[in-house]
């Protein structure tokens, strides 16, 4: 599933983020997203299901983690994304994929679907208001 965003409506954070060099602004964006997405992620991970065999649990290793999906060569590599979802390493719970849309033998348990459509406005909101909060802390609290 995808999010994309950009920068409109406010001139000023538009104007003030622009002015940034592109190596820092990337890492703002990065930092932001994680902070950002972490409402979707603390949903995800309570809506994941629980295995009732074990103690290793798809729902405990819910991640936020910076990826290249957004950026390419097209782009010069600057373009900030990030993943929310299962972790692959170090447990291996790549079966969250078969969790959220089913198999042939196991009904779909949405998961991430339903954390995004929960929280996609929070995310949004938490983006928008850590990248404010490191561009004043960037430009001397201007």
């Amino acid at each position: 599933m995808k999010f994309k965003s950009s920068f409109t409506g406010d001139v000023d954070l538009v104007r003030t983020y622009d002015r940034l060099s592109k190596a820092v602004s990337r890492k703002v964006a990065v930092e932001a997203l994680k902070d950002g997405g972490e409402p979707m992620r603390a949903t995800a991970a309570v809506l994941a299901p629980r295995s009732e065999r074990g103690k290793d649990h798809l729902a405990d290793h819910i991640i936020i983690a910076e990826t290249r999906f957004g950026g390419g060569l097209l782009d010069g590599g600057d373009v900030a994304s990030v993943a929310i979802g299962p972790s692959h390493k170090p447990h291996d719970k790549f079966y969250g994929f078969f969790q959220e849309h089913g198999t042939a033998h196991h009904a779909a348990q949405p998961f991430m679907r339903l954390a995004f459509d929960r929280e996609k406005l929070a995310v949004m909101k938490g983006v928008a208001r850590a990248i404010w909060t490191a561009i004043r802390r960037a430009v001397g609290g201007a």
